[in-house]
């Protein structure tokens, strides 16, 4: 998933409504197919500290689905058939993960075809029957317990999941007037880290990974897509969809887009799905992506996926920029710039498919160094191919910039490597990113770029897609040794932001950026245009005037009037940043009907968190923001809704 940095937080919030707590260890709450049971009390210990499934003693390897969406009712109901794969000896049970759906039916399939009821309970698992690695956990966790004893080789689960506006879980339902059309809704799914347990029971870790094919029943007038390689084109006569995903996934990375959706190719094996409002401006903004395959091609071999589609939704209702989901990226359209300035963002979804699509982290603890900070790391080598080295160094400061800002407020003392997380959202921050990224290039400088991209290309190119992989993993792959987090001390493990042997060097041509405000702000004027700037730099002086105390109100608001003329309003990342530093110098009451036009317009949290929580430091800024906040909380998402009222203290 893109980084967004300003959201880490949001996150973490945004994901703990997947879990029931505060039951007792292993208490029963379901049903039983015999009034008698089974042996359903004595289970194992867990592998994954974030998940109850018995991944040791068995493995799902495919799912077949049949699903039907009911818009009147706020309904997904049908069934998931799983095949089993066992690892040990008759294991007595299969432990799946699972949230707030409705257990309807569970059957077991012998080899012989024959279909039989299966012995089942809901049970909440304690922390003591988790893994090595769950000291510090404190939520319990839900699962279903089905007996294998009748010879099961299938199990079969009926189940149906009501969902609602504003729910905060991993389905996003968008009502029309949240759209870009506004004729249709959208049933959209997130389950990156641990949402696909509130959609469907399954093993919800990244350890194991599953095929699947799935038949979807959709109103009239939509159009089904998914995490597949044989996604639509058209919509359907009678809103009936098949996929067959032939390449074995995790479950964060399934996913089931619903709307009013129409495609245009872009490339040999690109394309764009979204809104006809959005559809030709975003074919053009993203014509590049099939070029961009090729720069990670040429750097990393063959891309292992037959297609890799975008799909582009609402800034209005969607909090994030964008979701890595195999073969159809998620992409917000804000990032519809008319210049192709955000493209680096999708090269981080590019970087996931390369990799850690393949081989995900082993589980949730490994995220920062072997997925989201190593995928930072791979998306310097694309861009660096693609667009060349200057640019790339300069999004990489511009990232290590935001960072450290960022960190100083939410995250100060927090360690890349986090032995224990109460929630795995937790590690989804600014921390796994940048310095993750770092990191990386600490590693670079140890064993040369070359040995990395080899490790990239072998664990890629050889068949290992049904494994994953742990950080001492990742690290011993790359050392060509048996590697420990602990040798890395301090840059894994130590609390604190960016160790010295981690801070980057500003790039020379940001630094002609500083020499330029140096003599912009003695004469208080632009006396040249930065018309020719690139986004990097805008940025770069946008993040310098926010954080340089030497600059007197006057001179910002001086240099910011003069600059308007020059800035592209249609990026809104340059856009948010410029109202940032005009209300941080004092010009509140002079933007804020441009504010109250903003604020609403964007759900995205990166471009409205910073600009409600600059407000919210003087009156008259909170009085603004809360007349922004009544308009956008009729589109706003529910994550965005909810870090919102935190940050403007409304219950």
């Amino acid at each position: 998933m893109n980084a967004l940095f300003s959201i880490s937080k949001e996150r973490i919030f945004f994901w703990f409504a997947i879990l029931l707590i505060a039951l007792p260890a292993c208490t029963v709450e379901g049903n039983s197919a015999s009034s008698g049971g089974n042996s359903l009390k004595h289970l194992p210990k867990m592998l994954d500290p974030h998940s109850v499934a018995n991944v040791d003693e068995v493995r799902i390897t495919h799912s077949d689905f049949n699903l039907r969406l009911n818009l009147n009712r706020l309904l997904l109901e049908g069934q998931v058939i799983h095949t089993l794969q066992f690892l040990t000896d008759k294991p007595k049970h299969l432990i799946l993960d699972m949230a707030g759906q409705e257990i309807e039916q569970v059957s077991i399939i012998k080899e012989n075809g024959e279909v039989l009821p299966a012995d089942y309970a809901v049970n909440q698992f304690s922390d003591e029957q988790q893994g090595e690695a769950s000291g510090s956990i404190s939520s319990q966790k839900r699962g279903l317990v089905i007996s294998l004893e009748k010879g099961a080789r299938k199990v079969s689960i009926k189940f149906h999941l009501e969902f609602t506006h504003g729910q905060e879980a991993s389905i996003v339902f968008l009502a029309p007037h949240q759209t870009r059309g506004g004729r249709h809704p959208m049933f959209l799914t997130f389950n990156e880290p641990i949402g696909a347990r509130s959609i469907f029971p399954c093993q919800d870790t990244p350890m194991n990974q599953f095929t699947y094919s799935a038949e979807i029943q959709v109103p009239a007038g939509l159009i089904a897509l998914m995490s597949s390689e044989d996604n639509p084109r058209k919509k359907s006569n009678n809103g009936s969809y098949s996929f067959n995903m032939e390449k074995p996934i995790p479950t964060y990375l399934w996913s089931l887009m619903i709307g009013d959706f129409k495609y245009i190719p872009t490339g040999q094996r690109t394309g764009i799905y979204a809104e006809e409002e959005n559809l030709e401006a975003a074919s053009k903004e993203f014509s590049e992506f099939e070029k961009m395959i090729q720069a990670g091609e040429k750097v990393f071999g063959p891309y292992q996926w037959t297609r890799q589609d975008l799909i582009i939704l609402p800034a209005v209702s969607f909090s994030f920029s964008a979701m890595e989901n195999p073969c159809l990226f998620v992409a917000s359209d804000y990032m519809i710039t008319g210049d192709r300035s955000l493209n680096f963002i999708n090269a981080h979804e590019l970087a996931h498919g390369f990799f850690t699509n393949i081989i995900p982290n082993r589980t949730w603890i490994d995220l920062p160094v072997a997925n989201e900070g190593f995928t930072e790391y791979l998306r310097y080598l694309i861009l660096m191919e693609a667009y060349g080295e200057a640019s790339a160094q300069q999004q990489a400061y511009i990232d290590y910039m935001e960072a450290i800002e960022l960190v100083k407020e939410a995250f100060p003392e927090t360690p890349i490597y986090q032995r224990a997380v109460a929630h795995p959202g937790e590690t989804l921050n600014p921390i796994a990113y940048h310095k993750g990224f770092l990191f990386w290039l600490k590693v670079e400088k140890d064993i040369g770029r070359d040995r990395i991209v080899e490790v990239v290309r072998q664990h890629t190119e050889n068949g290992h897609r049904t494994s994953s992989i742990s950080t001492e993993g990742l690290l011993s792959a790359v050392y060509g040794r048996d590697v420990t987090v602990d040798e890395f001390e301090p840059w894994l493990l130590a609390r604190g932001y960016i160790p010295e042997d981690l801070a980057m060097i500003c790039p020379g041509n940001l630094n002609e950026v500083t020499i330029w405000l140096e003599e912009a702000l003695k004469e208080m004027k632009v006396d040249f245009s930065p018309g020719s700037w690139n986004f990097y730099e805008w940025k770069y002086l946008f993040y310098t005037l926010l954080r340089d105390g030497e600059v007197t109100n006057e001179q910002k608001l001086a240099l910011l009037r003069s600059l308007r003329p020059y800035l592209n309003n249609s990026n809104a990342i340059l856009h948010s940043l410029f109202l940032q530093n005009l209300v941080r110098a004092g010009a509140v009451e002079e933007v804020s009907d441009e504010l109250k036009a903003f604020l609403p317009k964007y759900s995205t949290l990166r471009l409205v968190r910073p600009l409600y929580a600059e407000l919210s430091q003087t009156d008259i800024g909170m009085a603004i923001a809360q007349q922004a906040f009544a308009i956008g909380r009729r589109t706003y998402s529910s994550a965005t809704k909810s870090e919102i009222k935190k940050v403007l203290k409304i219950n």
